[in-house]
């Protein structure tokens, strides 16, 4: 909230990181009122609860989501019943989001004041990082002048269909939208044809596949899934015998080709020089203004001052060492003394090396501000604020809250009928039992598949459900 970022700015936090449920609206009137900068996340997977306030999984099996072992109980199949025993919906992923993805609001975010995004990247493998975080930096360039120096150099075009993902969803940005998948918690992929013709060894498409494919296709409310070995004469021959029926959809989710590119691609970010040579000594400068230069220490004059000069400039532009590329070259000189081309090479070297040891020292390094207590926007917090230990408690009771109850992890039991999991995805609304559009008074109940039934609450005027403890 507005209120919880002004009292993190005012105890003198450089940055805050919004939660990912919050509108551009909120987000755009979080920047205007703040000094802080503000960051917020634009892609990955989202927990279905308001993040460091989820108990579902420390009541499920004691691994607790807010110290980072959350077992994931959300991703599971769950029905919704009403107090007579009615069900709802049946066995489905009900608290299984889809995956967040902002690229489309880059621009509104920008413009809001966003300084920075946060891409998930907690247990992704690096061609996951490589292709999301590509995309985004691409999309940034297009909108922002970046903080950071130099500019990314890459030979492939990154696509966050390719990627795992649930389906996507801009989640709150631009107001509610369809954010769960009730359907499966895994990837399912692109979309690339059908079968035509179907035997236990192999089946014909009109999909336009490769060997080393990863398919996937639905079979009786089912996601099933199998890599093509090869494909000779329009046959397409799965790693396991399979008969896949005809007029089956097929999904890629896993694109070998795009994979292959993407393992061996060459990725890489350098920063801008420029050189000028003025009354005998080379200069060069960096993108952020650092400047540095050598005399040339020749008075032999040339004999193709033309040939000279274009040998200056060629030797020059080859700034591939230490991870500079070429900006600009400015060669204010008429005539160049005679130097052979190792020359100029020893030269270009000499100068480079010297840039970037210039660069390390000029470096700013950021120091922290020295942190004030402020007034906390709560005089009185509950298990919720997560306090394991003195320092936590006494942190709290510096900023004005009288009273604080520790964290339900320090508890031997997990109490009836208390608070587990508030979130901005509400089942009412996804069964279209919104109180906004129908009169519905009916109590609803979450079960899983052993039976335990988690009783639902819901704060309509905050458009959010609650969890309770059984």
């Amino acid at each position: 909230t507005l209120e919880k970022v002004k009292f993190f700015d005012k105890m003198g936090v450089s940055r805050v990181i919004l939660a990912r449920e919050l509108s551009l609206s909120d987000i755009s009137q979080i920047c205007r009122n703040v000094n802080c900068e503000i960051e917020t996340f634009v892609h990955g997977a989202l927990c279905v609860c308001y993040s460091g306030k989820c108990y579902f999984s420390y009541a499920n099996g004691g691994r607790s989501a807010n110290r980072g072992e959350c077992a994931q109980p959300c991703r599971k199949r769950y029905s919704l019943i009403d107090e007579n025993g009615k069900v709802i919906l049946s066995n489905k992923y009900l608290l299984s989001l889809k995956d967040f993805n902002a690229s489309e609001s880059i621009e509104k975010l920008i413009h809001s004041g966003v300084k920075s995004f946060k891409i998930e990247g907690r247990l992704k493998d690096v061609n996951y990082v490589k292709n999301v975080t590509l995309y985004y930096n691409n999309l940034i360039n297009c909108y922002a002048q970046r903080t950071s120096s130099g500019k990314v150099f890459t030979d492939v075009k990154p696509d966050l269909n390719k990627t795992f993902n649930r389906s996507y969803t801009d989640y709150f940005l631009n107001g509610r939208s369809d954010c769960y998948n009730f359907s499966s918690p895994k990837f399912v992929g692109e979309k690339v044809g059908k079968v035509l013709k179907s035997t236990n060894n192999y089946f014909m498409t009109d999909a336009l596949l490769n060997p080393q494919d990863g398919i996937c296709y639905e079979e009786n409310g089912e996601y099933k899934g199998f890599l093509i070995n090869k494909i000779a004469d329009g046959k397409v021959y799965p790693n396991t015998p399979v008969c896949v029926p005809q007029n089956t959809v097929l999904y890629r989710n896993y694109d070998a080709e795009f994979y292959n590119n993407l393992c061996n691609s060459k990725i890489i970010r350098k920063i801008g020089v420029s050189f000028k040579i003025s009354k005998g000594i080379i200069y060069a400068e960096d993108e952020d203004g650092n400047i540095v230069s050598v005399k040339i220490s020749s008075d032999i004059k040339s004999n193709n001052p033309e040939k000279m000069c274009n040998n200056y400039m060629s030797q020059l532009s080859k700034v591939r060492e230490l991870d500079f590329y070429l900006s600009g070259i400015n060669i204010a000189d008429k005539e160049l003394p005679f130097i052979p081309i190792s020359g100029i090479n020893k030269l270009r070297r000499e100068l480079l090396q010297k840039l970037m040891n210039k660069r390390i020292e000029c470096y700013g390094k950021n120091v922290h501000n020295p942190i004030s207590y402020a007034k906390y926007p709560e005089n009185k917090l509950d298990y919720t604020a997560n306090i394991m230990n003195k320092s936590a408690l006494n942190f709290y009771k510096n900023c004005g809250c009288e009273s604080c109850e520790f964290a339900l992890e320090t508890k031997s039991e997990i109490p009836h009928n208390i608070e587990l999991m508030r979130t901005k995805h509400c089942l009412r609304f996804a069964c279209g039992l919104c109180s906004k559009s129908v009169k519905y008074d009916k109590k609803l109940y979450l079960t899983d598949d052993k039976g335990k039934n988690y009783p639902l609450k819901f704060d309509c005027k905050k458009c959010e459900m609650v969890v309770l403890s059984p």
